[in-house]
């Protein structure tokens, strides 16, 4: 049986599409399959497709409670990198501590630090055998 190369796939949740898109693209470049979701639906429908994405990265929005419990409800294992505005940081941090997210980073990100968090997280590169 002939080894098959698997693509990890990141889901990104964003409010606003503009900055999704440029990391979508870089996401991309490093080997990634990027899936965008917007709303609590299309998280939901998303975490039960086949393949199932493999990390969640959440920007703090009005939503992020809500889109946590569903990952929590549907997905619990999925690692969760919640990004949030200067502003935003201390809330990024008790979203963390209180929902077990993997990791909070601010923004704009830095994506050498992005692309590092990835790699821990989802155990190396974004292709594996």
């Amino acid at each position: 049986m002939e080894n098959q190369i698997v693509t990890k796939q990141v889901m990104l949740i964003f409010d606003e599409f503009s900055f999704s898109d440029s990391l979508l693209v870089l996401l991309a470049a490093e080997g990634y399959q990027v899936i965008l979701a917007r709303n609590e639906e299309q998280v939901y429908d998303e975490l039960l497709s086949d393949p199932k994405p493999d990390l969640v990265l959440l920007e703090v929005q009005l939503n992020t409670i809500k889109i946590l419990q569903i990952i929590q409800s549907v997905q619990p294992r999925i690692p969760v990198i919640v990004m949030a505005e200067p502003s935003l940081l201390n809330l990024a941090l008790e979203i963390k501590e209180e929902f077990g997210a993997w990791e909070a980073v601010v923004k704009p990100l830095d994506f050498t630090v992005l692309r590092e968090l990835l790699q821990h997280a989802l155990g190396g590169s974004p292709k594996a055998a």
